[in-house]
């Protein structure tokens, strides 16, 4: 049904739509746990591999690369349907409570904008390193990204302290993006549900205006010294479940930024984490 005039065809078409949305849903889960199950054979069959051999990596990107094509095309369509449905039933009052549809439709459109951008940077583990960069406002991907990871991690008190001034970046958005949410969600894991406090702080740095430093702080368990050396390297995690690929992607993301990542922390005393990279040179017109 396309193009729905009156009330009646406008929540059919609701209907409809929602029913699609749910069906793409399952399908990239149902994608999703043979993408999980085939890692979970990978790391025990793969005892072989050193935890840092690259020969890992490039397995790993093998495995990955042909599902992101097909999740990506499920995914896109999904949002394009959710993105439909609410710029349909924002044309005219109705007796059902639209403005909450409207917002649930665009909560899920989040959801699925951000699992097409997570396997998007999963899919250069294979070899493919993104190349399109493009001024990016640190400030306003901070917040946003922040914002959507709060809806889920509410019971986190998460400070923001970003600059006033503006902060752009020449930056791969997506790579950005799951940098700074990796390094948050990391965060959230190290604390207690009850207790976690994560700092987040976006500012130039104090002793080269050059550069932004981004820092991510919680007051969960810590890290031993021992851990620093080795908490870059793929594969390597102190988690029950997990496949010790968020901070091998953080660090990917820095280098693939021109950046520096440093990390302080002891055990039971937190961890902070900070990431600098180059602000982006202003062009200077020379009319003399």
């Amino acid at each position: 049904m396309n193009n729905p005039q009156n009330k009646e065809d406008r929540i059919v078409f609701l209907e409809e739509t929602v029913r699609r949305l749910l069906k793409e849903r399952g399908e990239w889960q149902s994608k999703a746990y043979r993408l999980e199950s085939k890692l979970n054979a990978l790391s025990t069959d793969s005892l072989d591999y050193p935890k840092t051999n690259e020969c890992f990596i490039f397995e790993l990107g093998e495995i990955i690369r042909p599902m992101v094509h097909d999740m990506k095309g499920q995914l896109s369509l999904a949002g394009t349907v959710a993105k439909k449905v609410s710029q349909s039933i924002g044309q005219e009052e109705s007796t059902i409570d639209i403005n909450e549809l409207m917002s649930d439709m665009e909560l899920i459109n989040d959801s699925l904008s951000y699992i097409h951008r997570l396997i998007s940077n999963l899919s250069y583990l294979g070899g493919k390193i993104p190349d399109n960069f493009t001024s990016v406002n640190l400030n306003k991907l901070i917040k946003d990204t922040t914002e959507f990871i709060k809806r889920k991690h509410n019971d986190f008190i998460t400070e923001l302290d970003i600059a006033d001034e503006p902060l752009q970046v020449m930056a791969h958005e997506d790579s950005l993006t799951m940098l700074i949410t990796n390094l948050v969600k990391n965060a959230i894991e190290a604390c207690d549900p009850k207790h976690g406090q994560i700092y987040i702080s976006a500012k130039r740095d104090d002793s080269n205006a050059e550069l932004v430093n981004i820092i991510v702080k919680d007051n969960g368990i810590g890290i031993h010294e021992n851990e620093k050396e080795r908490m870059y390297d793929i594969h390597y995690t102190t988690k029950k479940n997990g496949f010790g690929l968020g901070l091998y992607l953080v660090k990917k993301a820095v280098e693939l930024h021109k950046g520096i990542i440093t990390c302080e922390g002891e055990p039971f005393k937190g961890t902070s984490f900070t990431v600098s990279l180059p602000i982006e040179k202003e062009e200077k017109n020379d009319n003399s």
